[in-house]
């Protein structure tokens, strides 16, 4: 089972802690996230950054970003932000994937 299939089963299961919304979301938002969470140091590799990310009907973005630790099997924290545009660098990395895990 590839990690993305188990980082979509854990987010089935795991509460969304927080749902904000953004005018336009950059990348740079994205990374100062995860630059703010501990469990992303560079220390524990078992702990992976991600996004998921859908064009609602409205036109909006949901972009779901979070972080799974792969020792447990679980979404540690995560939120949803509802978009009404993304920059160009975070649509690059979403151009052919709906999910994108950042080691």
């Amino acid at each position: 089972m590839g990690i993305e299939l188990i980082i979509m089963a854990a987010l089935a299961i795991a509460q969304v802690a927080a749902a904000i919304y953004i005018v336009f979301l950059t990348f740079s938002e994205i990374v100062d996230w995860f630059s703010n969470r501990r469990s992303m140091s560079s220390v524990d590799r078992s702990r992976l950054g991600f996004t998921l990310q859908d064009m609602m009907n409205n036109g909006q973005y949901r972009t779901v970003q979070g972080v799974f630790n792969q020792a447990v099997g679980s979404v540690e924290d995560a939120r949803t932000i509802t978009s009404g545009d993304v920059d160009s660098t975070l649509a690059g990395y979403h151009q052919d994937q709906r999910l994108v895990v950042y080691p």
